[in-house]
């Protein structure tokens, strides 16, 4: 059997580790319900203490600027995060969460979360000001860029000895992860990441945009959002490693009809606000 075949196979039996608590179930098929209301979805997520206490700490953040102590899951989806990131979060924990990585010690559990967060900051911001062709809905644009490498967990959980060394090469060498595991593995983050997605019963859309955001080949259902997605993750990974250096790609944004005038003022506001990213990136690093 081949060494793909093999991670495949691995990665597919995701879907039957232990819940979180006995409520994840539920709580995924609720954030999946594109009709919860806010009153059954607070229901669901109090279920779960850690995870209401993950986003209590999350809407508390400097990032979102409420002017006010948020203590409820209801205060926090109706006045400062709203119900599509709330979502959003909500799956980025779950799945986080139930995936282990402290035997990869060279996995940067800080940098995934700065680049996810950034990405679908961007993302969701940059989809508002599409107006040709396809548009995107804000909400697919966050969660979407969220997820996008959620694939790199699986992989850390399920080989974390292998993983180490993809790391390693990717600090000495200063390569991406994806090609060096493209190279060592015949597939990278976001193949793993869409098989994932799909196990965990996630939209198609995301489990696509995951699949093919760095794939400018790609002229399928939800291209532009995965066009969207590349970019931005591509940004934000440089911003990680440079976060002094002028933002570069900005002439990227008018293959998706955004004036780079209008690219180059969302990409300021995320620039100024860069050390806000790093905390919201710390308080949802912490694995409970």
């Amino acid at each position: 059997m081949s060494l793909r075949k093999t991670i495949r196979i691995e990665i597919h039996k995701l879907k039957e580790l232990p819940p979180l608590s006995g409520s994840t179930q539920d709580i995924l098929i609720a954030v999946n319900n594109p009709d919860v209301r806010v009153d059954e979805l607070c229901h669901v997520l109090e279920e779960s203490p850690p995870l209401v206490a993950r986003l209590l700490s999350l809407a508390n953040s400097a990032y979102f600027g409420y002017p006010g102590m948020v203590n409820s899951i209801q205060h926090a989806i109706i006045r400062v995060l709203g119900l599509n990131i709330v979502k959003s979060l909500t799956i980025g924990i779950l799945l986080s969460d139930a995936l282990d990585i402290e035997n990869c010690p060279l996995f940067d559990n800080q940098r995934f979360w700065f680049t996810s967060v950034s990405t679908a900051n961007l993302s969701q911001k940059f989809s508002s000001l599409i107006t040709e062709n396809e548009t995107i809905e804000p909400a697919a644009a966050y969660s979407s860029g969220l997820l996008c490498n959620i694939g790199l967990l699986a992989l850390v959980h399920k080989f974390p000895e292998a993983m180490n060394m993809v790391f390693n090469e990717v600090n000495s060498t200063e390569r991406q992860v994806n090609a060096v595991l493209k190279e060592n593995f015949d597939l990278d983050q976001y193949e793993s990441g869409a098989w994932l997605a799909q196990r965990w019963n996630l939209p198609q859309s995301i489990a696509t945009v995951i699949a093919h955001n760095k794939n400018d080949e790609y002229d399928g259902p939800y291209s532009a959002n995965a066009k969207l997605v590349g970019i931005c993750s591509g940004i934000s990974e440089t911003v990680y490693s440079k976060p002094e250096i002028e933002l570069n790609g900005v002439n990227r944004f008018e293959e998706l009809s955004i004036p780079c005038d209008q690219a180059r003022e969302v990409l300021h506001d995320f620039q100024n606000r860069i050390d806000e990213l790093h905390d919201l990136a710390s308080a949802l690093s912490v694995n409970q």
